[in-house]
Formats: C-alpha cells, structure tokens, sequence
C-alpha cells in the first residue's frame, strides 16, 4: 500500500512539474525500500509508525508546495515554515533509526542526540544550498528565505532533542530502541 503512495507521489510531482520534488521522494522512497529490507528495522516495534511519518511528511510537502491550497501568502509562508519544523523532526528521527538499524554499538543518549543534531543541521544547510541552486541560484549561496527556513530547522531540531531529553516516554520512540 505504501509502495502505491509513493507511485501517486511521483505521478503528482511529474503533474505539477516541481522538478526538484522528484529528488526528495527518490530518496524517502530508497531510504524506505532500504529500510524495509533490513531484518533489525522489521523487528522495531515502531517501524509501521515509522514508515506512516516517512509516507506522510512527503505526502505534506506535496500539499504543500503543488499550489492546491487556495489560501493567502501568508498562510502558505507558515505551512512552509511548519514543513521546515517537521523536517527537522522527520530527518532526526530517521537518522535515529539509521543508528540503531546500522550501527554496531550506540552510543550513550546524550552522545546519540548530539551526534543526530549535528547531522540533521549539515543536511540542512545543504538542503537549503541545493533548492537555492537548483532554483536557479548561485551556488554556495543562501537566498533571504533561506535563513528563515535555518531558523524553522533549528526549531524543529530543540522540539525532537526536547522530547528526547524532556520526555521519558518519548524518548524511546525518538531514539528508537527495540
């Protein structure tokens, strides 16, 4: 069924013709196959919700961007804006899953949160230097918008460490342990 999503997804993007869509949902599409593949992700006890988030995220990034919303500018500055937080959360959250899926020993939690948001921000700020050229800009160049999107991320990234740190109920989810 997911795999069907995904189908739709890339008849969608070819139909509102966003270009750079088609890389996103290329690589949510192979990290999901990869995943999926793999023995230690089927035996997490979170991994339908998992694939649900991964399905869903690029799901709202279509909504968001394909220009079907007939709402002001402003609101579509703040579903932006929110995609960029839910970035943040979706991309740590994956890379999460990335260590315990692919790693051999984790490490502490504090050194496992830290070790994400380091990660997450560095795909950020590439994130933001590829739409910006891809877009037609200079490369190695942030556009204006670019810096409030940054900001957007870094938010989204204190949500995901607070409910690792700050909730003990979460914190399994958010770290994935089995």
């Amino acid at each position: 069924m997911l795999r069907l999503l995904f189908l739709l997804y890339f008849l969608v993007i070819y139909l509102i013709r966003i270009n750079m869509l088609f890389v996103y949902a290329t690589v949510f599409y192979f990290s999901f196959e990869l995943l999926n593949a793999n023995k230690r992700y089927l035996a997490l006890q979170y991994k339908a919700l998992y694939n649900a988030i991964i399905v869903s995220f690029l799901a709202y990034i279509l909504l968001v961007r394909s220009g079907v919303l007939s709402v002001s500018e402003s609101v579509i500055f703040h579903l932006n804006t929110l995609e960029h937080v839910l970035f943040a959360v979706v991309i740590c959250l994956h890379l999460s899953i990335y260590l315990r899926v692919f790693g051999k020993n984790l490490p502490s939690v504090l050194t496992q949160l830290l070790l994400v948001v380091i990660v997450f921000n560095g795909i950020g700020l590439v994130n933001e230097l590829f739409q910006n050229f891809f877009n037609g800009g200079q490369p190695l160049a942030l556009a204006p918008n670019s810096f409030k999107d940054l900001v957007a991320n870094l938010l989204g990234t204190a949500i995901y460490a607070a409910l690792v740190v700050f909730h003990k109920t979460t914190r399994s989810f958010f770290l994935v342990s089995e």
